[in-house]
This record gives structure tokens, C-alpha cells and sequence, in this order.
């Protein structure tokens, strides 16, 4: 008479330790498969959600240090410190106004309420690469600093949020809204925590 064992893995009356039958090989690799499946997904997702948001330093200090000569496609911290601080092609949206000194602009100033205002139809707008968002007040950051508009800016790779109010770090980032993945934000506060 044959003893029926219910755990088919470990047939402990036989002194048998992995006994895997085909089925039990196909749905271990099914298995398998699945979390692969899952973990790609969860990961593509987060990759859509948008990038972190962290200080201009810690971003800077992300950046590979090379030139134009950098074998990598990854951005060079010169060349966004240089976006950042060195005169460069600009146009300016503030109160409705659109001002710009060159017919294409590589740098976008504006402030937290002129911020629905951009779109694509912004003189010069097709060729801004770095837009720079200042938060003048408090009130700015009551209604989040919705980022959605500046998905139309075609070459757009990063947005700088300078805050010239004092205010937590932590309640800068959570009101920034909308920043998909195809722009890095990164952000300075007069008061760091």
C-alpha cells in the first residue's frame, strides 16, 4: 500500500529532500516570471512618475564632472551650472508680459503666477532648455507650483524653483505638482532645513 504524502516537495518518509515534479517546475517558473513581471512594472512606474526633487546642491553634486568632452550623453555639471549662473539667450514671463533678448532663448525666468501662461505659442519658447520659477510669496505655495504647463517646452531638461521666502524645504517640495519625467526639478530655499 502506497502512503500518500501531501507536501510533494519535502517526502520526508522517503528520505527524499526536492522531489519537483513538471508541473511543479512550470509553476515555479511561472512564478518566477510573474515577480519579474511585477518588479519591471513597478519600476517603469516609477520611472513616469517624475524624478525626485531634491536641492540644487545635491543635484549638482549628482553630475558627472565633464566637459563638452564627456563620453556620456548624461549632462555635464558645467553645463547646467552655466545655464544656471552664466548670461545666456532668455525670455521673460512675469504679470502677463513677455519680454526675451534673443529669438532664441535658451532660459525661461518666470514666477509661480505667470506659470499657466506658458505654452508652446511663447516666443522662443521651442528652444528653452532651463526654466527658472521664483516663489515671491508665501500665498504662491497655498495653491502648489503646478509644473503641467511647462510640458509643452519641447527641449525643456530642467526646472530650477527658487524660493525668495522663507519656508521649509519640505513645504516646497510638496507643492511642486506635475513634474513628469521628461524634466529634472531641482529647487533653493532661503530657509534650509
Amino acid at each position: 500500500m502506497k502512503i500518500l504524502n501531501p507536501n510533494q516537495l519535502f517526502n520526508l518518509a522517503d528520505r527524499k529532500s526536492v522531489k519537483l515534479t513538471r508541473s511543479m517546475k512550470q509553476k515555479t517558473l511561472l512564478l518566477f516570471l510573474l515577480m519579474l513581471l511585477c518588479v519591471s512594472v513597478q519600476g517603469q512606474e516609477q520611472r513616469r512618475a517624475g524624478r525626485q526633487i531634491m536641492h540644487v546642491d545635491e543635484f549638482l553634486a549628482t553630475l558627472h564632472q565633464g566637459g563638452a568632452m564627456a563620453k556620456t550623453s548624461a549632462p555635464s555639471r558645467a553645463h547646467v551650472e552655466s545655464l544656471m549662473k552664466e548670461v545666456q539667450p532668455s525670455v521673460y514671463l512675469s504679470s502677463g508680459t513677455v519680454t526675451h533678448n534673443d529669438a532664441n532663448p535658451v532660459n525661461l525666468y518666470t514666477d509661480v503666477q505667470s506659470l499657466p501662461q506658458i505654452s508652446a505659442a511663447t516666443p522662443g519658447a521651442a528652444s528653452v532648455e532651463f526654466v527658472t520659477v521664483k516663489v515671491k510669496s508665501a500665498g504662491d505655495l497655498s495653491g502648489g507650483i503646478n509644473l503641467a504647463p511647462l510640458a509643452s517646452l519641447q527641449q525643456l531638461r530642467y526646472v530650477y524653483i527658487l524660493s525668495e521666502v522663507n519656508t521649509p524645504s519640505s513645504t516646497l517640495v510638496q507643492s511642486i505638482q506635475n513634474a513628469n519625467g521628461n524634466f529634472q526639478v531641482f529647487y533653493n530655499s532661503m530657509l534650509i532645513n
